[in-house]
């Protein structure tokens, strides 16, 4: 299925954990770094890392997490390791075609960021909407927006994820 796509996209919700762990679940994750390599090996090349989980593990988790993708080969958006990468709009390339990738989130678990800019939150599409005109001014011909929200366990959009894409 991953083969026949030109891009395939997938939300990293869980920050890597160092090689060997330690490994946390619920309520707050550090999965194994070889997720990185797992997800490039069956086909990803993006992943979108704005969550409810992106600062689990702090700082020190969420640059480890975008350092180990960076080596998987996997390009990512909606974390960053300086104010310079949050202000740049992922653009990626597939068959000619320059694709923009927006990601935030509505909600960091009561938890917060070291820094404002590490982590696409508070989701708000006009700042999304803000990217979006960037990324068309930087060349793109396509502008994928992903929002990390909604109520768990609930297959129908609420009223927010309908409120921001209709923005």
């Amino acid at each position: 299925y991953l083969e026949r796509a030109d891009l395939n996209l997938c939300n990293l919700e869980t920050p890597l954990a160092p090689a060997g762990g330690p490994y946390a679940a619920y309520p707050m994750f550090s999965t194994p770094p070889e997720l990185a390599t797992s997800a490039k090996r069956v086909g990803f090349d993006v992943c979108t890392t704005a969550s409810n989980h992106s600062v689990d593990q702090g700082t020190e988790g969420l640059v480890r997490t975008l350092d180990t993708l960076d080596a998987a080969g996997i390009a990512s958006t909606g974390t960053y390791r300086t104010p310079e990468e949050a202000d740049e709009v992922l653009i990626v390339e597939a068959n000619g075609v320059k694709i923009a990738i927006i990601a935030a989130t509505f909600s960091l678990n009561g938890l917060y960021a070291e820094y404002d800019w590490q982590v696409d939150y508070p989701l708000q599409p006009e700042r999304a909407i803000e990217k979006a005109v960037k990324a068309r001014e930087l060349g793109a011909d396509i502008v994928i927006g992903a929002q990390h929200a909604g109520t768990e366990y609930v297959t129908e959009p609420n009223w927010e994820q309908v409120e921001n894409a209709e923005a």
